[in-house]
């Protein structure tokens, strides 16, 4: 384990060096991930009396490096491309279309409603209290009973509308703030605070919201400034509000569906530590490879062909009896579907895909404009890099009918409220 310790702090300083500095780089964002679930399991180690297999090491190892080797191919394939030739105006400039707050407040009301909606449906799968709801809602919804609590097709489509406009809107409010230095327009903060209410009713944790204004703003700050310290500053400074942020939800764990006994620390150390140490304990277990068509890395996908089979996860505990968790990492998926050379060639494609949009960012800001729709999505699809420690939500979730519904959804927003300034274009140039 501390061997794998050391693997990962060594890959976090050679890609902040490769990567010029800029520390939010995609290997960084997943080794980051790695090391805070390799301490947490550190920390956990001796009451779990439990250490990692040499197959699990080089396993996850392989799958790092074939994650770098990903990211290092979409960088050649961007560096040979024409258009990185291409001279841009400096200093460019989006500028946000009029009609903002009308959409804003058509977002809101199309929220509360949804919000009402989904409040009705969780109650009708469940009596009780609120907290009594949500924790019903995601036991079952985890479990293979999860068709008892399948929200209606409308309404999933409403709430991924509205969620995704909130997420533009977000976007535009971080946008006035960061680079245009706006002190207003904190009504349009409205949008994103009914998405967080809606979220902990479904017994979620906000961290894709984290990682997403996380990631905005520092790209942001980068194209500001100009210099990749400077932003590494910035986005340090804001890691106060994890601090806060976790003890807040061990708080409401209890309100949010998930019950435990476990103090602070080892509630937090089981939760991040428990994925890596649960896919250790799944090799050892020699139970391998029991999919052949991809269910556990394909999930939605799989769905589609197979409604009535859901794949679940059961707990695993640990040696002394401690019940650790029933997530595995993403590497399992990808194992337990295709193996060895299923892993290696997965992390490769996880490595390009993220590779090519943080080149595509850096690009456009070196060259001193801002790819806007390529930085929201980074920012929307990066909870799944920092997290494949914990889990995949990228292969599973993301590919997907309804994520690509998503995506063209964010895209017509980001349309219809962004334009670049004409004067700012040149002959060739797209938006």
């Amino acid at each position: 384990m501390f061997f794998l310790i050391l693997f990962f702090i060594l890959i976090s300083l050679l890609s902040f060096s490769a990567f010029k500095a800029t520390i939010l780089n995609p290997v960084n964002i997943f080794s980051f991930g790695f090391l805070i679930g390799l301490f947490a399991l550190w920390y956990s180690k001796s009451l779990w009396l439990v250490s990692l297999s040499w197959k699990t090491i080089f396993l996850i190892i392989g799958g790092t490096l074939s994650f770098i080797l990903g990211v290092v191919i979409s960088n050649i394939k961007i560096t040979m491309s024409p258009s990185i030739k291409k001279n841009v105006v400096k200093n460019t400039r989006y500028e946000i279309r009029t009609g903002l707050k009308y959409f804003s407040i058509v977002t809101v009301l199309l929220q509360a409603v949804a919000t009402l909606l989904l409040y009705r449906q969780l109650r009708s799968f469940s009596g009780g209290s609120l907290s009594a709801i949500i924790s019903y809602y995601r036991n079952t919804a985890m479990s293979v009973n999860a068709s008892q609590v399948t929200l209606s097709a409308w309404l999933s489509q409403l709430l991924k509308g509205t969620m995704s406009a909130s997420f533009i809107v977000l976007f535009i409010f971080l946008y006035r703030k960061v680079i245009q230095k706006d002190k207003g327009g904190y009504f349009h903060l409205f949008p994103i605070i009914i998405y967080m209410i809606q979220s902990l009713l479904m017994g979620g944790r906000l961290q894709l919201l984290r990682v997403f204004v996380f990631i905005c703003s520092y790209f942001m700050e980068m194209y500001t400034t100009r210099n990749s310290i400077t932003a590494n500053r910035v986005i340090l400074k804001g890691t106060k509000w994890v601090v806060i942020v976790i003890p807040f939800f061990y708080l409401l764990k209890g309100f949010l569906g998930r019950t435990s006994t476990d103090n602070f620390a080892q509630y937090i150390s089981r939760y991040l530590g428990g994925p890596i140490e649960s896919f250790d304990l799944y090799l050892k277990s020699g139970v391998l490879g029991e999919h052949k068509l991809g269910q556990e890395t394909f999930t939605s996908l799989y769905s589609l062909f197979t409604p009535n089979k859901i794949t679940t996860f059961k707990w695993v505990a640990s040696p002394t009896g401690v019940w650790i968790g029933n997530v595995f990492t993403g590497f399992r998926r990808y194992y337990a579907d295709f193996g060895t050379v299923g892993l290696l060639m997965l992390s490769a494609g996880l490595g390009i895909f993220f590779g090519f949009m943080y080149f595509e960012n850096m690009n456009s800001i070196n060259k001193g404009t801002l790819s806007v729709f390529s930085l929201v999505c980074y920012g929307f699809f990066s909870y799944s890099l920092l997290f494949e420690f914990f889990d995949d939500t990228f292969y599973s979730v993301a590919f997907s009918v309804g994520m690509l519904l998503q995506v063209i959804e964010m895209y017509f927003f980001y349309r219809l409220l962004f334009k670049r300034s004409k004067n700012n274009l040149i002959e060739g140039e797209s938006e």
